[in-house]
């Protein structure tokens, strides 16, 4: 029995996987879309969320800084407030510093 050439051999039927391969296939370009844009959308969540906790934690400093200011500029005011008393003239009163922070303008 004689074997035939090449060019007359009978094709095996393709293999299980490549027949499954060949139904997902259209559907590839899909998927990585779709895994693209999932990862994308978690990265800009990520990204949105740290950008928010630093703006927070910056805006937290900068409002201790700014009252830790007012209040040192209360107590230089409360420091600076009997000495501009004496120069007053005061007409035989005395002036306390909560009357003269009270008193209407």
């Amino acid at each position: 029995m004689t074997t035939p050439p090449d060019s007359m051999a009978i094709p095996k039927p393709p293999s299980r996987i490549l027949v499954n391969w060949a139904r997902i296939a259209p559907f590839m370009p899909w998927l990585v879309l779709l895994v693209s844009l999932i990862v994308t959308l978690k990265m800009w969540q990520d990204a949105r969320d740290e950008a928010e906790r630093e703006l927070r934690s910056d805006f937290k400093a900068r409002v201790l800084e700014t009252s830790r200011r007012i209040e040192q500029r209360m107590l230089d005011y409360e420091q600076v407030l009997p000495a501009c008393a004496d120069c007053l003239p005061l007409r035989g009163k005395s002036i306390a510093p909560s009357s003269v922070l009270s008193s209407p303008r």
